[in-house]
């Protein structure tokens, strides 16, 4: 089943939030890059314990995420193999717990504290490591935090996370989830 073109937009979007580099390919560099501007973002020193985390944490990202959609084995994804991954995803009839399953290592990787929440100040890092505002990612945590307690806890993640990438509902919160699209 081809994404319809509502979904080829959030999903060319999520890639290109990835894309670090914008050379149009998604390696495991561009994720090494997200982890060393997330550790500089909040003053970690490199070569820590803490910047080793979230390093790991980045790199299962790679690993769980993309990897899976590199078809030719060439360690790179671009948007085509990106795409036909999601298909492959929605297409799945477990497609709701793998999906949950994936979510629980980028969970991880903006859980910075480990406490099992992610604050606005932990989502404002992972979304302006990506390129969006300030401004963007406060407005993109209050859509992704569905029960206004100021955390994002794991079932609003997973959820978020499942119907950023298989709603068709233009007005659901969870076209935040990367940030604005400017829809």
């Amino acid at each position: 089943m081809a994404l319809s073109e509502f979904l080829k937009k959030k999903t060319s979007f999520a890639f290109n939030k990835y894309d670090v580099s914008n050379d149009g390919v998604v390696t495991v560099s561009d994720f090494e890059e997200i982890a060393q501007k997330v550790a500089q973002k909040l003053g970690i020193s490199s070569g820590s314990p803490e910047h080793k985390k979230i390093k790991a944490a980045y790199r299962k990202i790679w690993d769980g995420y993309f990897k899976p959609a590199d078809i030719d084995g060439d360690n790179k994804v671009v948007l085509e193999e990106y795409i036909k991954a999601c298909e492959r995803f929605i297409e799945s009839p477990n497609a709701r717990k793998n999906g949950t399953d994936l979510n629980k290592m980028l969970y991880e990787a903006i859980d910075l504290d480990s406490n099992g929440s992610i604050d606005e100040k932990e989502f404002s890092v992972f979304l302006t490591t990506i390129g969006s505002s300030e401004a963007d990612a406060k407005i993109a945590f209050s859509h992704i935090d569905t029960d206004n307690d100021g955390f994002i806890s794991r079932e609003e993640f997973a959820q978020n996370s499942y119907d950023y990438h298989t709603s068709q509902d233009t007005q659901s919160p969870a076209n935040w989830f990367y940030g604005s699209m400017g829809t």
